[in-house]
Parts: structure tokens; sequence; C-alpha cells
């Protein structure tokens, strides 16, 4: 966003709607981002609570071999 100011001072154009609109954009798309990664991580935090459980469900309903 500041890449994007910088590029608004220096052209003269900070006020067009188009310069408002990628700031608006990258702002709207950096906030979904981290919406997302924040899902993602809590998910995995979800599946490594649950992986011992059913790793040991899993020991104790499988069949033994055959012999």
């Amino acid at each position: 966003m500041a890449a994007q100011m910088i590029i608004g001072v220096l052209h003269g154009g900070c006020g067009t709607s188009s310069h408002i609109s990628q700031i608006v954009s990258l702002s709207v798309l950096s906030a979904l981002i981290v919406i997302f990664c924040r899902a993602r991580e809590r998910r995995g935090r979800q599946l490594n609570r649950v992986r011992p459980v059913s790793e040991t469900a899993q020991l104790v309903l499988k069949p033994s071999p055959p012999e």
C-alpha cells in the first residue's frame, strides 16, 4: 500500500478513481489473505489435536494380521 501511495504521489494521480480503486482492491485482497491464512492455521491446529486420537482408535480397532 505504501508503494501505491508513493507511485500516486510521484505521478500526481493520488486522487484519481483508478488509483483509489487499486488501493481499495489491494486492501480487500490483503484482508482476505489474512483471514484465509488464519482459518488454515486453525484447521491445522485442530487436526494436530485430533490425530493422536484417530491413530489410537485405528490401533485398537485394526484387526490382527492373519498368521
